[in-house]
Formats: structure tokens, C-alpha cells, sequence
């Protein structure tokens, strides 16, 4: 469902409908209440169920039970998509060079008196780096692995995207 080579991380809310989407692709809505309602009250004791709705039951577990592992999968890879694109844009910030400007610049002290101030393009560059290097450094193995995953893929379409002398 989700696609690691990507860019899009997707929200809770659109994981969730799209495994609706999934079991709606075999089962309506009437029929998922109809079928719910008959499992809750064989489970509370108070329906049993006849053979021909015990027989329509099971398959539509089984259906339901896929589509929330699949739900489970897509919530992991979504996570790891996450962490991985944090990581390549941290890695991208780090890789910038520092903006060449003034250290500091003219403005005011808490007094109203005219004072040397940080540059904030630097104040706002170097914030940034810190925070990319905390990323850096908390990196686990599962997203370096996607990382060289993902760049051998954009290594291999490039290759594939590129003309060929004739």
C-alpha cells in the first residue's frame, strides 16, 4: 500500500479508508453490519447462528482479518517512509553550505540601544543544523537500509531516463 521508493507519507485517516476500501471491495457495508451483529451475538450467547450464516461468517473474518494485517503493514511502512525521508532531508541540510553572510548585524539591545545582533539567517541555519544532526545521529538501521534502497532505485531510473548517444 505504501510505496517506499515515494515521497508521500500518508495520514492515519487515508491508511484507514483505503482498508475500507478493501473490504468493500467484497463486502458493502450492509453486509458487514449483518454479518458483525450475527458474531456479536453468537459471541454474547445470545443468537446461534444458522449454518448457511456460520458459512458466511468465516470467510468474511478471514477478509476482515487480512485487510487489518494489511493496515498494520502499511502503518509500519508508513512510519519507516517517515523516518527515512526525515533522515535524506536532514542529510540534504547538513550537506548545504553555511549562508555566507555577516556574523551579526545592526539592530536593537532590550534597552532601545543600537547593538550588534546575531544574523538571524544564521541564528534560523544553525537551529536547523542542529536539529538535522539530531536526526542524523538518532538514525536506526531499517531506515539506512530504505535509504540505500531508495538511492540505488533513483541511481537505476536515471540510468534507465537517460539518452543514449546514437
Amino acid at each position: 500500500m505504501i510505496d517506499l521508493m515515494g515521497n508521500t507519507v500518508w495520514t492515519e485517516a487515508q491508511i484507514s479508508r483505503r482498508v475500507v476500501e478493501l473490504i468493500r471491495q467484497k463486502y458493502s457495508e450492509n453486509d458487514e453490519l449483518y454479518l458483525a451483529r450475527i458474531s456479536l451475538g453468537k459471541l454474547m450467547g445470545t443468537y446461534t447462528p444458522t449454518a448457511e450464516e456460520e458459512a458466511e461468517i468465516e470467510p468474511y473474518q478471514t477478509h476482515v482479518e487480512n485487510c487489518r494485517a494489511i493496515a498494520i503493514q502499511a502503518r509500519e511502512d508508513n512510519e519507516l517512509l517517515r523516518r527515512t525521508i526525515e533522515y535524506e532531508q536532514a542529510v540534504k541540510k547538513l550537506a548545504e553550505p553555511v549562508p555566507d553572510v555577516p556574523a551579526t548585524v545592526p539592530g536593537t539591545d532590550a534597552d532601545g540601544n543600537e547593538t550588534l545582533v546575531p544574523n538571524p539567517v544564521l541564528v534560523i541555519d544553525t537551529e536547523e543544523r542542529t536539529a538535522a544532526q539530531a536526526v542524523v545521529d538518532a538514525v536506526t538501521q531499517d531506515v539506512l537500509d530504505l535509504v540505500a534502497l531508495r538511492a540505488e532505485a533513483h541511481s537505476i531510473q536515471d540510468t534507465v531516463s537517460e539518452p543514449v548517444a546514437i
